[in-house]
């Protein structure tokens, strides 16, 4: 099968499709223009203004035509407050939920996964589109593969109007890093629960020393996918802890990232941890059974009918873990017609072994508690610099000191390459 043909041609048949692989996000769940959203959010507010503000003393502000762009009035604080929450809400659209994305920013992002110029050019175009998150996630994906770029785009960032909500103006979170090892862990956790929004931060500290860390930011990036973190999460394949490439490997597959399966396939072969090696195989079948039937999802999540027949037809390819996925998140895995075909394929299906604690977090909260007590040597910006572009975990480690340190060279990420094979 040719991957990038397949890939082409559904961007080219269809507007759009959600990452219904995302946290929470059910499959099919039907995409919503941006006027509909935008009305619902509205109707949202005024049932709240109606119910809890009546003595609200500028009547003017209760309209979402004056939420939908920074707040900088000194106006009641209340209303201010629900002024950014309105605001917040309104950029999340897409992201939020459905994690739905154009076919055209599809195709401008596949052009931009290497490229920090072409994330740079995104950001800008987000940005004088007014969306600002979309914005800082193309900047946060310039940022990690060239950090160099900061300053453009703290220039970029330094002439928004004033009045955006602090949960936009203070990405990425400076303080992160300062955080003992539980509040990292749990700070990157609920990173996950407001969409797009804190990819930045997540990106920005994906080089964190401690590999139970990496291992949760990889997955939040899953969970919230985004072309944004592609690269990043490419890198983390290398990451010399098994549970943390785990996690790496997983979230590719729900970034439905088309162009480095070549890798997540030798990884289902070679790797040497069989968890590993599991997850490589899954987020290959993933990638490809999204892209198989890219922009017809919620069509298919609407009709029982077609819903069983991509299930068998997913198992005929050659995807069985793909649509014993599909039948168990279509909701009728309990209909007749997929309970006993779903239990046929369970034994294809990929699932972990919940005998195995290898899977879960709290088995390695020791190891990454002693990692953090005694943590490993570290490098010297000209040993980081040296070895960037090594194999394994020496390479590995260089390049991540790099991005810790923000020195931008280029070097530290050429270590895997576009392949559509």
């Amino acid at each position: 099968m040719d991957l990038r043909a397949l890939v082409e041609a559904r961007l080219g048949a269809y507007p759009g499709d959600a990452l219904w692989f995302t946290q929470g996000h059910p499959l099919g769940e039907h995409f919503l223009s941006y006027e509909t959203y935008r009305a619902r959010v509205a109707a949202e507010t005024a049932r709240k203004l109606a119910k809890n503000w009546k003595d609200v003393p500028t009547p003017d502000r209760a309209t979402l035509e004056s939420w939908d762009r920074p707040c900088d009035d000194d106006g009641d604080e209340r209303l201010r407050g629900m002024a950014g929450a309105v605001y917040l809400r309104l950029q999340m659209y897409g992201g939020d939920g459905g994690s739905w994305l154009s076919s055209a920013r599809w195709r401008e992002y596949l052009a931009a996964l290497e490229s920090p110029e072409r994330w740079l050019a995104a950001g800008r175009a987000r940005e004088a589109e007014g969306w600002t998150i979309e914005a800082n996630a193309c900047f946060a994906a310039a940022r990690w593969l060239e950090p160099g770029c900061a300053c453009e785009i703290a220039a970029v960032v330094a002439a928004r109007p004033a009045g955006l909500p602090e949960l936009v103006t203070s990405q990425p979170l400076a303080d992160f890093p300062r955080m003992n090892f539980r509040g990292r862990h749990s700070q990157a956790w609920s990173m996950k629960t407001a969409g797009r929004l804190y990819i930045p931060t997540l990106l920005r500290w994906e080089s964190d020393p401690n590999f139970s860390i990496r291992a949760r930011i990889y997955r939040s990036l899953g969970q919230r996918p985004h072309p944004a973190a592609i690269a990043a999460l490419r890198e983390g394949t290398d990451d010399p802890h098994p549970f943390a490439r785990a996690q790496a490997v997983r979230s590719l597959g729900w970034c439905a990232d088309p162009t480095f399966v070549h890798r997540l396939r030798e990884l289902a072969v070679a790797d040497p941890h069989a968890d590993v090696r599991r997850t490589a195989a899954k987020a290959v079948q993933r990638i490809v059974g999204y892209w198989t039937h890219y922009g017809e999802w919620s069509a298919i999540a609407a009709s029982k009918a077609r819903t069983v027949a991509v299930v068998h037809e997913s198992a005929a390819a050659g995807l069985p873990a793909f649509a014993y996925e599909l039948a168990f998140r279509s909701g009728w895995v309990d209909d007749g017609e997929l309970a006993g075909f779903t239990e046929a394929l369970e034994p294809e299906a990929l699932c972990r072994d919940l005998a195995d604690p290898a899977g879960i977090y709290h088995h390695w909260f020791a190891e990454a508690a002693a990692v953090e007590m005694n943590p490993p040597p570290v490098l010297t910006d000209a040993a980081a610099l040296a070895a960037c572009s090594e194999p394994g975990a020496e390479g590995f480690e260089a390049r991540r000191v790099l991005r810790q340190r923000e020195l931008g060279t280029g070097a530290q990420r050429r270590r895997h390459r576009l392949d559509w094979s």
